[in-house]
């Protein structure tokens, strides 16, 4: 804010994500400072009295604002960073599943065959003995 009074910075922008839901966040850009200007001809702002002072209120309230929009923006940045951690953590352990009922499958498959080896030699072995 101070840059900004003193004329260092035309504008602050803020970046950040937008948490939609667990699998999609939004990368988002938005104006921190200065606020935007609101025109609103049913109430004339200039007629008010404000104490202490019209710039200090104004200063306050427009401090207040960019801490609320840097708070949310952090709480939705954090939420979107769990739920991608979620949804990582969940494919990894469908993965896993997977390459666990691929190699059991294999595993079955080998010893299926090694018990048929056995099983032939065993018939041939008394096949022979019989003749």
């Amino acid at each position: 804010m101070k840059g900004l009074r003193d004329g260092r910075f035309d504008e602050v922008l803020l970046v950040h994500n937008r948490f939609v839901s667990t699998l999609e966040q939004v990368p988002v850009v938005r104006k921190l400072l200065p606020p935007p200007v609101v025109a609103n001809e049913d109430v004339n702002l200039w007629n008010l009295e404000f104490e202490p002072s019209r710039s200090k209120v104004s200063e306050s309230l427009i401090r207040l604002n960019a801490e609320y929009i840097l708070f949310r923006a952090l709480l939705e940045s954090m939420t979107a960073e769990n739920a991608a951690r979620l949804t990582a953590m969940e494919n990894a352990a469908a993965n896993c599943r997977n390459l666990i009922e691929h190699y059991k499958l294999i595993f079955n498959r080998s010893r299926q065959s090694d018990i048929t080896t056995e099983l032939l030699e065993i018939i041939a072995g008394t096949e022979a003995m019989k003749s």
